[in-house]
């Protein structure tokens, strides 16, 4: 009786191939999600970015009168705004029609702070609106998302 055995090499080139057929025959999401937010404090727009986010990636923006870097880190003091989103889409009944995107805001004028977390579901082209009111201010914002292949 004879017997068969494989050698390392041989070995190591089959489980390759086989990875290289697993990753070709995935599915890349080339989506990318245009976000577009307005920001009201008391009712006067303070600031209205646009962000381009990958799928289910942390994207943000930082905008400050006083902004200072040290170690890697940004320091911001006076009026800011930081604004931190991941965008994904959200699979009702096994369709991709709308769009989640998760925020994390931080907000400051002078001595006033405001921080939150809010999520909000969109049908994409269509707008929504967070409003919520902190400290005697009243806070919106006003979202449209928008899928770019």
């Amino acid at each position: 009786m004879q017997s068969k055995i494989i050698k390392r090499s041989t070995l190591i080139s089959i489980c390759a191939a086989l990875f290289v057929n697993l990753a070709i025959a995935m599915p890349v999401e080339k989506t990318t999600f245009d976000i577009t937010s307005k920001i009201y404090v008391d009712g006067a727009l303070i600031s209205s970015p646009r962000i381009t986010a990958h799928p289910n990636q942390k994207a943000s923006i930082f905008i400050s009168d006083r902004m200072t870097t040290k170690k890697n880190q940004i320091s911001m003091s006076g009026h800011s705004l930081k604004l931190a989103l991941v965008a994904r889409n959200n699979t009702t009944a096994g369709k991709n029609d709308s769009i989640r995107v998760s925020y994390d805001i931080r907000y400051q004028n002078g001595k006033i702070k405001m921080h939150c977390k809010p999520t909000i579901i969109l049908r994409p082209n269509q707008g929504g609106l967070i409003g919520f009111s902190e400290n005697g201010h009243a806070y919106e914002m006003h979202v449209l998302a928008q899928r770019q292949s």
